[in-house]
C-alpha cells in the first residue's frame, strides 16, 4: 500500500480537497490539490490520488458523472449485501434460541 505523507487540508470547501506534498506530479511551482473522494478507483486501491484543478470549490467538482454513479451503484449493492448477510444471522439466531428453549424444557 501506498500512503502520501504529509497530506494537510488546506481550508477549502470541500472535504476531499488536499495539497498531495509527495505527489509525482507536484512539480514546479505552486501547489497542486488532489482530490481524495472515494469515487476515485486510485482512491480505493490507495495509489496516488489524482490532481484537480477545483480549488476545493464543490461547485466546481471534477469528479466524473460515471465515477460517481459506480461508487453509488457499489455502495448500494455493499449495503444490499450487509443487509442480506444480518437477515440470516437474525434467522441462525433465532434458530439457536429455540434450539436452547427446547432443551430447557
Amino acid at each position: 500500500m501506498l500512503f502520501i505523507d504529509g497530506d494537510f487540508p488546506t481550508g477549502a470547501t470541500c472535504k476531499h480537497h488536499c495539497s498531495p506534498t509527495c505527489h509525482p506530479g507536484q512539480v514546479g511551482e505552486g501547489w497542486r490539490y488532489g482530490c481524495l473522494h472515494q469515487a476515485w478507483p486510485q482512491n480505493r486501491g490507495h495509489d496516488f490520488c489524482p490532481l484537480v484543478t477545483c480549488d476545493g470549490d464543490p461547485k466546481k467538482c471534477e469528479i466524473p458523472a460515471r465515477l460517481l454513479k459506480r461508487f453509488i451503484s457499489g455502495r448500494k449493492r455493499r449495503v444490499s449485501n450487509a443487509l442480506k448477510k444480518a437477515k440470516r444471522f437474525e434467522n441462525e439466531r433465532k434458530k439457536a434460541e429455540y434450539l436452547l428453549m427446547k432443551t430447557k424444557s
